[in-house]
């Protein structure tokens, strides 16, 4: 009998294999605030996601981000969502506008891992004076800012801080990246995840007071500026990703091509 672990080439290892049987594959992602990594292609269009070079890619127009947030808002202002995976975590790269002080970015990340099952938590943590559309209530909520990085729990632990993950704020490429072990977050892979992704002003690790919910920019599709979708209090947007057994985001298959039939006497 043997067991099997696989390692990239910045020293991260898979979990050990079962014995005489292994899944290797996925996307480790060096967590430095370097994107050259990630090399998946952008949709042609805005509002957007595609899945390409194994990753899940969303395209946010330049200037849809709120305004009432302390300037420059370049600093929450959404380029690029992009997941990737293998069989550790969850891998996460975001590209901002232009972040000016690593100290100003507040990212949040809802996190559904069993949207068939329904429930969860309804309200954003942390005050950020939001809720989530009702079919994609959190289990987990992942934080990311300068001052820590982890997760609200779920359950009873819903509002239970865990530092969990790691991350990096990079003001000279203008993006964040982070990775998060699957097991912190309860999901045993191939799965599912229904997620809604939001950034605001950070203050000490929590969202800065702004006029309404506190979130400044948004994946979401709605038109014109986020106001558009959160200015009722609710953050309505959220996109599912599917991830496979080597934790790869994957899509669905194509639809099988169809022959009419010919009777027996033409055959």
């Amino acid at each position: 009998y043997y067991l099997v672990r696989a390692q990239d080439s910045t020293g991260n290892l898979s979990d050990s294999s079962a014995a005489d049987s292994a899944v290797i594959g996925g996307n480790a992602i060096g967590i430095d605030g370097n994107a050259s990594e990630w090399t998946g292609a952008l949709p042609d269009t805005e509002l957007n996601s595609v899945i390409s070079g194994a990753e899940w890619i969303w395209r946010d127009p330049a200037g849809d981000q709120r305004s009432d947030a302390a300037d420059p808002d370049s600093n929450y202002a959404l380029k690029e969502a992009r997941f990737t995976g293998d069989v550790r975590g969850m891998s996460i790269l975001l590209r901002f506008d232009n972040i000016t002080d690593v100290t100003f970015p507040y990212v949040t990340l809802a996190v559904d891992k069993d949207p068939a099952a329904g429930g969860g938590e309804q309200w954003f943590g942390q005050f950020l004076e939001a809720t989530l559309n009702s079919v994609a209530w959190r289990d987990y909520e992942i934080i990311i800012n300068n001052t820590k990085t982890g997760h609200l729990g779920i359950g009873a632990g819903g509002w239970t801080w865990k530092d969990t993950g790691v991350s990096f704020i990079s003001s000279s490429n203008d993006v964040i990246e982070a990775n998060f072990p699957w097991y912190s977050l309860g999901i045993s892979l191939p799965k599912k995840v229904r997620l809604t992704l939001a950034t605001a002003r950070n203050n000490a690790g929590n969202p800065e007071e702004i006029f309404g919910a506190d979130i400044v920019d948004a994946v979401t599709t709605a038109a014109g500026n986020t106001w558009t979708d959160i200015g009722d209090g609710q953050l309505d947007y959220y996109f599912d990703i599917g991830f496979n057994a080597d934790g790869r985001p994957n899509t669905a298959p194509a639809a099988p091509l169809s022959k009419a039939l010919r009777p027996p006497s033409d055959i």
